[in-house]
Formats: structure tokens, C-alpha cells, sequence
């Protein structure tokens, strides 16, 4: 999962996590991540995943400003922990830390398959040898 951290402006500190992609960053109320700054347009980027390059945020209007890195663009591959300014808005990327499963249910069943596995062939062997 992608995570966007907003650093600066009203929601400063809020974290959006995406998980459907493309997703749009801007000022109406169907974006993923709602900026209500000035000088964001409704849809001003938008984050989408191409199998080849990666994780891609596009600028979809001309007239508005972002940046990667303080870098300009209009198209670009983010890699983990990049800044993106948005206007006066800025956010930092970067990709979720995996949540490890617990598998202690899992394991204790197959011990117990393994023991019980065990214990049939130990009487198998006895009722064979009596």
C-alpha cells in the first residue's frame, strides 16, 4: 500500500494511505486526498501505477504548479520518500511498512497434524507386531 503524508497546510500531519489506483489529489470532494489550499485546482495530480515504471504522478492541468524533490515536472516515477509540492501544499511519499501475520494458529495446527501423524503409526506398528 502507498501512503501520503501531508506536511504542510490545514490537514498538516494527516496520512492518507491509497490503495486504488489512479488516484487524484486536488480540491474535489471525489479526490483520494482533498487539498483545500489555495492555488489547488480541483484535480491537480494524479497518482497511478504502471507495472513497468512503477508508482507515476502526472500534473493534470497546465497551469498547475508541482513539484518533485523541488524539482518541476509534468510526469514522473516517485520513488520512496519523495516530496511533492503541490501549490503551497507539501507531502511526502512513500510506500506502507508490510504488516507481518501471525501464524501461531497455523503452526500449532500443523504440530498437532504432525503428532497425531505419529501417534498413528506408533499403533499402527504395535497392532502389526501384537
Amino acid at each position: 500500500m502507498v501512503s501520503l503524508r501531508i506536511l504542510s497546510g490545514k490537514r498538516a500531519g494527516v496520512t492518507v494511505q491509497l490503495a486504488r489506483f489512479p488516484s487524484a489529489i486536488g480540491r474535489a470532494s471525489d479526490c483520494q486526498v482533498i487539498l483545500d489550499e489555495p492555488g489547488i485546482w480541483d484535480r491537480h495530480l494524479q497518482l497511478d501505477l504502471d507495472v513497468h515504471d512503477g508508482f507515476i504522478l502526472s500534473v493534470l492541468r497546465p497551469e498547475a504548479i508541482a513539484t518533485v524533490n523541488g524539482n518541476p515536472f509534468q510526469r514522473g516515477s516517485l520513488r520512496n520518500g519523495d516530496l511533492i509540492q503541490a501549490a503551497s501544499n507539501k507531502l511526502q511519499f512513500f510506500l506502507t511498512p508490510p504488516v507481518q501475520r501471525d501464524f501461531r494458529l497455523r503452526e500449532a495446527a500443523t504440530w498437532l497434524g504432525f503428532c497425531l501423524l505419529a501417534a498413528a503409526q506408533a499403533y499402527i506398528v504395535y497392532w502389526l507386531l501384537h
